[in-house]
């Protein structure tokens, strides 16, 4: 005669190593759902698009020297180039940078939004909430726009604080796979943003 299984006990051929097999794979995929969610979630290159309006520069021929002393731009803030070997630390900063300092930390994936000061305290307020720790807000006295944003091999210029581009270029360039340095810092460097 079979024996009737004891429904308190669970089926007789239950081995306990099974239920610790199932537990451990529920963890492994409940992990890679967390994960996922995390990196789709992030901001940064990959996850969205450039907006329209972006020079982009060939990356190869883009210098990439550390240099002592200034550098002779062609464009303020330039899309990259010869560089500073110390880079300036992210943030929102009152007073102008030095250009070679702040294009050594586009090489590290920052993003630079520089500004003409004569655009007003209204939009200045506006910009210095995007000073990040991987965006540099700045002014740049006598510069040609109102507003122009840079990152490594990329430029593009705003006629105010409230275009949401300046916030889609940002987004797209911060830590973009494509500069020479992604993810290096942004802090430990010169300058004291304030």
């Amino acid at each position: 005669m079979a024996k009737t299984p004891d429904p308190l006990k669970g089926p007789a051929n239950t081995n306990p190593t099974d239920w610790r097999k199932w537990l451990v794979r529920g963890g492994i995929a409940v992990g890679v759902i967390v994960i996922a969610v995390f990196f789709a979630g992030t901001e940064g290159g990959q996850n969205d698009v450039a907006p329209e309006g972006v020079t982009e520069f060939p990356l190869a021929e883009i210098g990439r020297e550390h240099v002592d002393g200034a550098v002779a731009y062609d464009l303020i803030p330039p899309p990259g180039g010869d560089h500073n070997a110390a880079w300036l630390n992210c943030g929102t900063y009152s007073t102008p940078v030095a250009p070679e300092n702040a294009v050594h930390s586009l090489e590290h994936g920052a993003v630079w939004v520089a500004y003409n000061p004569d655009i007003g305290q209204d939009q200045i307020d506006e910009l210095a909430g995007l000073g990040s720790n991987s965006v540099i807000v700045s002014p740049v006295p006598g510069l040609d726009t109102p507003i122009a944003a840079a990152a490594w091999g990329a430029r593009q210029t705003f006629d105010n604080a409230g275009d949401p581009d300046i916030r889609q270029f940002i987004r797209f360039y911060q830590s973009a796979p494509y500069a020479p340095e992604p993810g290096a810092a942004c802090v430990g460097g010169v300058g004291t943003p304030g």
